[in-house]
């Protein structure tokens, strides 16, 4: 009878391979999503403080909101909405972020508040 311990050996060194590669796999999407947090609580405080420039800056040259809208488009957008509401300021609820590959995935739930200073209290 023949025994082949060589196989076994190699399988198992596969099988802490295929581990090890996995925790740092998950190592690194924690630091992904912790940069996505970090990202979106900075995107808040500039929205809170109408600093469009370093809104704008946030966003890439090719940037389509879910609206289909472009990155000019888009800001034009934000800009009159801060002209016209002085006092709106925004938060935002990271429900979930998801990234797979080179793609990152986030559910958030994002709400504007407005004090209208010309209605009674």
């Amino acid at each position: 009878m023949i025994v082949c311990t060589n196989a076994y050996t190699t399988a198992n060194a596969n099988y802490f391979s295929d581990k090890k590669s996995e925790f740092v796999k998950k190592q690194e999407i924690r630091k992904d999503k912790k940069t996505i947090k970090r990202l979106i609580k900075n995107q808040n405080k500039l929205s809170d403080r109408h600093d469009y420039q370093g809104m704008y800056d946030l966003y890439d040259k090719d940037f389509i909101s879910a609206d289909q809208f472009d990155k000019e488009l888009y800001f034009k957008l934000i800009k009159d909405t801060w002209d016209s509401y002085a006092d709106i300021t925004y938060t935002t609820e990271i429900k979930n972020i998801e990234i797979k590959d080179n793609n990152a995935f986030h559910a958030i739930v994002s709400s504007l508040v407005h004090f209208d200073s010309s209605l009674p209290n």
